[in-house]
């Protein structure tokens, strides 16, 4: 049977306007949708994949800040299914991976690190770091030549950076001290009062035999680093709201410490070769009183 609405149904249908010019113009359109969309179709595949990676890596960090360290390297391993050439992902894995002493672990993610971004002097900067607990000095230092090298071509460091860096390396692996000892002086008539800087020429001098005047660095080293902790404990302890991440703020406490535990460390060494057993035991104690262990392995 028929539809009592079909010849409605056809007036509709010829009454409705169909303009040429508008169909072309909305086929016009057509056309250029289907071209973005055939262009940006394949960057839409091929950057969620990038997304889902760093999604998954922030949610690593977080669970690293939480102290859940195997749920943090099972979800950066997800990151690193989504996104396998990121260097980036290898680098933090490498970092967690000489911060919980898996050294050999730690240097095969430098290593693929190394060949995704092999002009990033942040790789070759922990690479140094994980040779040096491997005892291997040499490519730790040969490592920073690198740096220095790169740096020259582009400036990605600080000329002071890349001096104290190559410097430190060569007083922890004892070779090329004279050569470190004019790269540490370089970096101190930049900046004079600079901690680190002073605890690096420092070391050199002991490794050096000049005892005297490593003392004289070193106090100044330890005076320094020691006002430089208390002064970021206390912007903690006075407004820890103020912190973005209490967590973060934590580590990098933790971080200082160290990086003040290593100072006292050397000049301990300097004290025991200047027949000073007792203050040579009192850094040693505060060193512990840090939570960190006085050995050959803190540098």
């Amino acid at each position: 049977m028929a539809s009592p609405y079909a010849n409605y149904e056809a007036e509709l249908v010829e009454s409705a306007p169909r303009p040429p010019e508008t169909s072309a113009k909305w086929w016009r359109w057509g056309t250029v949708v289907l071209i973005a969309a055939m262009v940006i179709g394949p960057l839409m595949g091929r950057q969620m994949p990038r997304e889902v990676a760093n999604w998954y890596a922030a949610a690593a960090v977080e669970s690293r800040l939480d102290g859940q360290d195997e749920q943090a390297h099972a979800r950066l391993e997800k990151a690193l299914a989504w996104d396998s050439r990121n260097a980036a992902f290898y680098l933090q894995r490498a970092q967690w991976n000489r911060e919980d002493k898996r050294y050999e672990d730690a240097l095969a993610d430098c290593n693929k690190a190394r060949e995704l971004a092999e002009w990033h002097p942040l790789v070759l900067m922990e690479r140094s770091q994980v040779y040096q607990h491997l005892k291997r000095y040499e490519e730790a230092v040969e490592d920073w030549k690198t740096i220095a090298e790169m740096n020259e071509r582009r400036r990605l460091l600080s000329d002071v950076s890349v001096w104290n860096g190559l410097a430190y390396a060569r007083a922890v692996a004892g070779i090329e001290l004279a050569a470190g000892l004019e790269d540490a002086e370089r970096a101190a008539k930049r900046e004079p009062d600079e901690a680190a800087i002073l605890d690096t020429r420092g070391y050199l001098l002991f490794k050096l035999g000049r005892h005297d005047e490593a003392l004289k660095d070193l106090d100044v080293a330890v005076t320094g680093a020691e006002a430089r902790l208390a002064e970021r404990l206390k912007k903690l302890e006075a407004s820890p709201s103020a912190v973005t991440d209490v967590r973060q703020a934590e580590r990098e406490r933790k971080s200082a410490e160290t990086e003040f535990a290593v100072i006292l460390y050397h000049r301990s060494l300097v004290l025991d070769q200047l027949d000073q057993p007792e203050a040579a035991a009192a850094d040693r104690d505060r060193i512990r009183q840090l939570g960190v262990i006085p050995s050959e392995e803190l540098f």
